[in-house]
């Protein structure tokens, strides 16, 4: 998810992770990174899919979330996943 405007985020993609890290595992660099963008874990994702065009959260889930700030760590269900993936028009997939 991305922030787009000062009211509104968009899902840019999705991705199934592979594994994670915890920071104290890390070599130096990585470390650094971390500190530097306030993240506890490192993770390795399987397969990574970017939506074209990206779907905002107001358009996919409408009347499920009161604001996009509660969505933070929260787990989205698999039916509010096939509800965003019907609103991308293509995937590009790495």
């Amino acid at each position: 998810m991305k922030r787009t405007s000062h009211t509104d985020y968009s899902f840019i993609g999705l991705g199934i992770i592979d594994e994670t890290f915890n920071a104290d595992s890390l070599n130096y660099p990585e470390k650094l990174i971390c500190i530097k963008n306030n993240c506890y874990k490192k993770i390795v994702f399987g397969q990574l899919v970017k939506f074209y065009p990206a779907v905002t959260v107001k358009d996919s889930l409408k009347g499920t979330w009161k604001t996009p700030a509660l969505l933070h760590g929260t787990k989205v269900t698999e039916s509010e996943i096939l509800r965003i993936e019907n609103l991308v028009t293509a995937f590009i997939v790495s």
